[in-house]
């Protein structure tokens, strides 16, 4: 008798009876492989004491991840120019040391990352790549990653599928061989765009509904339905 997290992974995902052949897998950081969400949350709420603004909810802040921080910024202090760098200055401060304090894998992301270490792997995040790296190094994942892809330059940033084509010609791998995996529609979006596979994280930053209208590949509730999913 299959347990219910399998009946939901069933009904949802067409291919779990016959996994998908996957070559090249490439994750968003937050939200998906590293359980950031509340983290940000109390950094962006200490960065509007600082500034003397009254503090948000959860939910809104969770609302405006996934762009990159200066974005994130910007909309939690209401489009307010005169505060955005300032406001950037007091989170970038306040924010590694905290992640590097607080921050946790998600559950199954390194046993995932085992199964599938045969793969090319990359790490694709909007934040900056110096965060990639505290955290790959805080959590030991560097050995897993082919290569760590940060929102620097945001013209290339996601949704832009640059980098995505790009690694599809480094590592010579097919379209229908690669998925995008990540916990927001951008991620989707992302992958959409470059024609990969895309495989929505539910337990993550971004709200479950607004995820099943993009009508990714796979949709996942914990990161180790993928290894059930993905061959």
């Amino acid at each position: 008798m299959r347990c219910a997290s399998c009946i939901r992974l069933l009904l949802r995902n067409k291919c779990y009876n016959n996994p998908m052949q996957i070559d090249l897998l490439i994750f968003d950081l937050d939200g998906t492989l590293l359980n950031s969400k509340q983290t940000i949350i109390d950094s962006i709420n200490f960065m509007l004491q600082k500034l003397g603004k009254k503090e948000k909810p959860a939910y809104l802040i969770a609302s405006y991840i996934g762009i990159g921080d200066r974005h994130l910024i910007e909309e939690s202090v209401d489009g307010d120019q005169a505060l955005v760098d300032k406001g950037l200055e007091i989170f970038r401060a306040d924010y590694p040391p905290r992640i590097a304090k607080e921050g946790k894998l998600f559950a199954g992301t390194v046993e995932m990352l085992e199964k599938f270490k045969n793969k090319k792997k990359v790490a694709f995040s909007n934040g900056r790549r110096v965060m990639l790296e505290l955290n790959f190094k805080k959590h030991g994942l560097e050995g897993y990653f082919d290569q760590l892809i940060g929102g620097d330059d945001p013209a290339l940033a996601k949704p832009n599928p640059y980098y995505i084509n790009q690694l599809l010609t480094e590592f010579n791998v097919e379209p229908a061989k690669a998925m995008m995996v990540g916990d927001l529609v951008i991620d989707i979006q992302t992958g959409k765009n470059a024609g990969i596979k895309t495989c929505a994280a539910t337990y993550g930053i971004g709200l479950p509904a607004d995820l099943t209208s993009t009508k990714p590949d796979l949709i996942i509730d914990d990161i180790r339905d993928l290894m059930r999913l993905v061959k």
